[in-house]
């Protein structure tokens, strides 16, 4: 590990002043058959920088949706559902699409809902399918259940109320998650800051912009580490 790289990896995800253990994420290889040349998502790679690297652009909801534990993180591609409000049909079909191992499954059209996008079995089902996460503009329900599955999972709270299922929605076409475009493919960047959506087809300049932010970063806290008055000295 370079030395920049564990000063970034301590700023970012150290827990020795917050008391929360940090769970190390679920990192996505291989995402890209593109130029760049290890095809790998380095593990550094958070909401925060991925967020820099866009611009500020694709950020979804990062002050509405949190996760259901501040020590989730993960990284992977879209499954994406777009359900109707206080109706969950659509992310029953899910279920049977099913999503690919590896995906985050992301759930739109549930941003007026006050009924359930998920509760406690159908997250049983969707993680035995291989989901690794679960990012929803959404309320959940079985909240207590769903931090002892370890199903990571960023919703808007907690509520309940089961959903009506009339309405079949779209699986595995697209959704929208306050007014950003999720497509199957993209890739979805979360933790304790919010959720970040990469589209694939951008994900070759947007990882190289997170590269160099990151590098700027780790130089930048070097030369603050080293200006720092040393225990014991006087000022």
């Amino acid at each position: 590990m370079k030395t920049g790289e564990g000063l970034l990896r301590r700023r970012r995800f150290a827990s020795e002043n917050d008391g929360c253990e940090v769970a190390a994420p679920t990192i996505l290889r291989r995402i890209n058959e593109g130029p760049i040349v290890t095809n790998e998502i380095p593990d550094w790679l958070n909401a925060t920088l991925a967020a820099d690297a866009t611009g500020g652009r694709h950020v979804v909801l990062p002050g509405i949706l949190r996760p259901l534990r501040r020590d989730w993180r993960v990284i992977g591609p879209a499954f994406t559902v777009q359900a109707s409000t206080d109706d969950n049909l659509a992310v029953n079909r899910a279920v049977k699409a099913p999503p690919p191992a590896g995906s985050v499954l992301v759930i739109g059209g549930h941003l007026g809902s006050r009924t359930a996008t998920v509760g406690d079995l159908m997250a049983h089902e969707f993680r035995n399918l291989g989901v690794v996460a679960i990012v929803t503009d959404g309320l959940v329900r079985d909240a207590q259940e769903l931090r002892a599955l370890g199903l990571p999972t960023w919703c808007r709270g907690a509520t309940p109320i089961a959903s009506a299922k009339h309405d079949p929605g779209r699986v595995g076409s697209g959704t929208v998650i306050g007014g950003v475009p999720v497509h199957d493919g993209d890739l979805v960047i979360a933790d304790d800051d919010g959720a970040v959506i990469w589209p694939a087809a951008e994900l070759d300049v947007l990882l190289r912009a997170a590269i160099a932010k990151h590098e700027a970063d780790d130089a930048r806290m070097a030369r603050l580490l080293a200006a720092a008055p040393r225990q014991g000295s006087r000022q």
